[in-house]
């Protein structure tokens, strides 16, 4: 499975191809000393450690612009001796020092923090705008609560309106639209006479008008032979994943400090868990896990998936692109232990090894996640 990378981690084309032209030079390089040395040329042996320091270092710029510099002089020689053979040389070295040398446009990776624009409880900041009626941490765990505190006890505490209300925020966050009477009757209780479940689904959406606190009623909308379920002026966790892997993709190739920082913190504290993930045993308990519900929550699941994954993918490629590669292992560790189906970041955890010189965890991680490509 692949997950779209957002646009601006193209920064790191230009030092991609720079790396590229100095390998491929310095192994001609070492291939051109041993030639020497088969004509009986002693000084092929330079050539030879030069290419060999140049691919050991070929990522800095102090080192690979003084040996193309070197090879430079050498050509100086053999040109003031009308040696066509060394003026090449001398073009080589003056090609290979403009590379070396040259910007490649890198940005400094701003700090990961934790504490950007977070309030006392830890909510990633929101939009500005009016205050959240209801916030719903639903990734790793479920809380919600409104204006006046912790709401979770009405629902925890009434199994079947628990079962109903959480089922119904999964739609909603799936996209799936309003949802027939006769159709959620069948989800609560399924196999059994149809008219017995409509007298059921009544009375359990009668108890909850009566029982839930107003701020969680007010998420339900009851029109008709419809249900549906209202999110308006809610902060939802799911939903800003979304919204920040948007904003990461449509801010360009170097996105503001301030997006990346607020990725950064809402990472930190949304956390790498499944949604709704108690949600097994609750339908066990309400339906022996008879009906779709499930399909439903995984569905989001797989969505919040794919939208943390490309938020860190994103963030890898600006830490790399800043020379900082290692700063992006711990968060697509935690990506590939929520999904490891997920070859893109198997991908860049296996390049961030080997950028950091950790070729037996990049052998690893490559047998575990892309066991596929090595057959």
């Amino acid at each position: 499975m692949s997950v779209a990378v957002p646009a601006w981690t193209s920064l790191n084309t230009l030092r991609l191809l720079r790396n590229a032209l100095l390998v491929i030079g310095f192994v001609l390089l070492v291939a051109l000393g041993v030639d020497r040395l088969t004509g009986g040329d002693i000084r092929g042996l330079g050539f030879v450690a030069a290419g060999g320091a140049g691919l050991a270092f070929f990522t800095r710029r102090g080192l690979p612009t003084a040996i193309w510099l070197g090879v430079a002089l050498d050509g100086v020689l053999g040109f003031l001796g009308d040696s066509s053979f060394r003026s090449s040389e001398l073009v080589a070295g003056l090609v290979g020092a403009a590379v070396a040398v040259a910007p490649v446009g890198t940005v400094e990776a701003p700090a990961l923090t934790t504490d950007v624009g977070a309030d006392a409880e830890g909510e990633p900041p929101l939009p500005e705008g009016p205050p959240a009626r209801l916030r719903l941490r639903t990734i790793g765990s479920f809380q919600v609560s409104g204006p006046d505190g912790d709401l979770s006890a009405a629902l925890a505490h009434r199994p079947v309106q628990e079962f109903l209300w959480l089922y119904l925020l999964a739609r909603k966050l799936a996209d799936e639209g309003p949802i027939s009477r006769a159709s959620l009757a069948e989800e609560l209780s399924p196999r059994i006479d149809s008219d017995e479940q409509g007298n059921r689904l009544r009375r359990r959406l009668s108890d909850m008008q009566r029982d839930l606190p107003a701020p969680l009623l007010e998420c339900l909308v009851l029109e008709g032979r419809q249900v549906d379920f209202n999110l308006d002026g809610c902060a939802v966790d799911v939903l800003r994943l979304a919204d920040l892997r948007n904003r990461l993709h449509a801010s360009g190739e170097i996105p503001p400090p301030t997006l990346v920082k607020e990725a950064e913190a809402a990472l930190e504290v949304i956390g790498f868990g499944k949604f709704l993930p108690g949600w097994e045993e609750i339908e066990k308990r309400m339906t022996g896990a008879k009906g779709s519900a499930g399909d439903t929550i995984i569905e989001v699941r797989v969505s919040v998936s794919e939208d943390r994954a490309a938020i860190v993918l994103g963030l890898t490629g600006l830490y790399r692109a800043a020379g900082n590669p290692s700063r992006a292992i711990p968060l697509l560790i935690e990506v590939l232990e929520d999904n490891p189906e997920l070859e893109d970041v198997a991908r860049a955890l296996v390049a961030a090894y080997l950028a950091t010189g950790q070729s037996a965890r990049a052998k690893e991680a490559q047998r575990k996640y892309l066991a596929q490509e090595d057959e």
